[in-house]
């Protein structure tokens, strides 16, 4: 690529992220969102869309400011449990001291096995796949596998003692359902991270199961996506009961 051809796709890269600061291509209820200035995530953010992955950058798909407080406050001591696989895996291996994940595609879960390998003591890696269900199967189904039903994958965290976890991250299939069965199992004053939070689909369920949490969203530019989002971490207070879990 020549210099005159390098220049015109940073020029077009420049014009992309501008149109995506002033919400282009976004949902309504993500356009309503308060950015932080973004510019400063410019060159991470054009580079992680030059054939890059989160798998080969090991790090979460969520937004740069998410990302970067997670860098900020994971002292390598936390013991982690997520819904969805991927970079996040590798990044959570990186930097706590041991990792639960929960993959609901067997083609992604052979892929990433195969890849990383597991190690001992360090990284349960399950994978849960969902069931075909003739009912609607309510808060265990996804609008991405239609007919079937996550119950299994959901409560995949029942296994482990309440408590167990001081940082549990959904971002996988059937969330709203994931963050209820999260809230026992995480430690008071533990962090439950939900990515993609602006969603209209989510939004409805944490305004009301976590209602009494407090909540620090980062919203803005993340990499490997053409548009702005949302990730926001919610901090389980310490009067959180396990008998007041919702259903």
């Amino acid at each position: 690529m020549n210099a005159f051809m390098k220049a015109a796709e940073a020029f077009n890269d420049l014009r992309w992220f501008r149109a995506m600061h002033h919400g282009a291509g976004m949902e309504t209820n993500t356009r309503n969102l308060q950015f932080a200035p973004q510019w400063l995530y410019f060159p991470r953010w054009r580079k992680s869309m030059s054939n890059r992955s989160p798998i080969m950058d090991r790090q979460p798909w969520m937004t740069f400011r998410a990302i970067d407080k997670l860098k900020m406050v994971l002292h390598g001591e936390e013991s982690v449990f997520e819904w969805g696989s991927g970079g996040s895996t590798l990044f959570f291996r990186d930097f706590t001291r041991n990792v639960v994940s929960i993959e609901h595609s067997e083609e992604f879960h052979s892929l990433l096995q195969r890849q990383i390998g597991i190690e001992a003591g360090k990284h349960q890696y399950l994978l849960i796949p969902p069931v075909l269900s003739a009912s609607d199967a309510g808060d265990y189904r996804s609008s991405h596998e239609q007919g079937r039903s996550f119950q299994s994958y959901v409560h995949s965290i029942d296994a482990y003692q309440d408590e167990s976890f001081d940082l549990i991250s959904v971002d996988g299939r059937a969330r709203n359902a994931c963050i209820r069965q999260a809230i026992p199992k995480l430690k008071p004053h533990g962090v439950l991270i939900l990515d993609n939070s602006e969603r209209l689909d989510y939004t409805t369920a944490h305004a009301t199961v976590l209602a009494h949490w407090s909540k620090f969203s980062f919203a803005g530019c993340g990499p490997y996506n053409r548009y702005f989002w949302e990730t926001t971490f919610f901090i389980k207070p310490y009067h959180e009961a396990a008998s007041q879990t919702p259903g």
